[in-house]
C-alpha cells in the first residue's frame, strides 16, 4: 500500500487551554485539545501544531470508515484576536462545526499516523486515506508521497 505525507492548511495554533506535553518532543503530544483560530479556514481538515481538526461533516463520515490510527472526539474552540479580522472578509459565511482528529496510529502502517521528529509532513495516511479525504476541500493541503520517513536538519 501507498503513504502520503501531508500538511493539512494551517490555520490555527495551541490555545492558551490546551494540555500537552513537552513542546521539544514530536510528535508533541496533546492530552486536551484548544485549537486557536488565527485565519479563516477554507479546507475540511486543518492542523493546528499537533492538533488536528476536521469537520463535522468530514468526521462523521470519517466514523463510518474502517481506517486505523485516528479517533474522534470534541475539540475545544478559541479564536486569536486577529482572527477577526479574517471573519470580517468572511461575513456570509458561517464557520463549520469541527471534531478533533486524533493520530494515534504509526506513520506507513496505519491508514493514519504521525511521524517523530521535526519534518515539514508529519502526518502520513495511506491511500484509500488520501481517496476518501478527497472527497472533501483540501485546496491548501500539501500533498507528496512518502517513501519513508525523513527529518530535518533539526533532527
Amino acid at each position: 500500500m501507498r503513504f502520503f505525507a501531508i500538511a493539512p492548511e494551517a490555520a490555527g495554533d495551541l490555545g492558551n487551554n490546551c494540555k500537552h506535553g513537552d513542546l521539544k518532543e514530536r510528535p508533541v503530544k496533546i492530552y486536551q485539545s484548544d485549537f486557536e483560530f488565527q485565519f479563516w479556514p477554507h479546507d475540511d481538515l486543518l492542523d493546528g501544531f499537533y492538533t488536528y481538526a476536521c469537520t463535522e461533516e468530514m468526521a462523521n463520515e470519517l466514523s463510518q470508515t474502517s481506517f486505523t490510527g485516528f479517533e474522534l472526539d470534541n475539540l475545544n474552540i478559541s479564536f486569536e484576536e486577529r482572527f477577526h479580522e479574517w471573519a470580517e472578509l468572511h461575513k456570509d459565511e458561517k464557520l463549520p462545526e469541527f471534531k478533533w482528529l486524533k493520530i494515534t496510529g504509526r506513520a506507513g502502517l496505519d491508514d493514519f499516523g504521525e511521524l517523530p521528529g521535526p519534518v515539514a509532513k508529519s502526518l502520513v495516511i495511506s491511500e484509500r486515506a488520501l481517496q476518501f479525504l478527497k472527497k472533501f476541500k483540501l485546496a491548501h493541503c500539501g500533498i507528496e508521497t512518502y517513501t519513508g520517513q525523513e527529518l530535518s536538519a533539526a533532527g
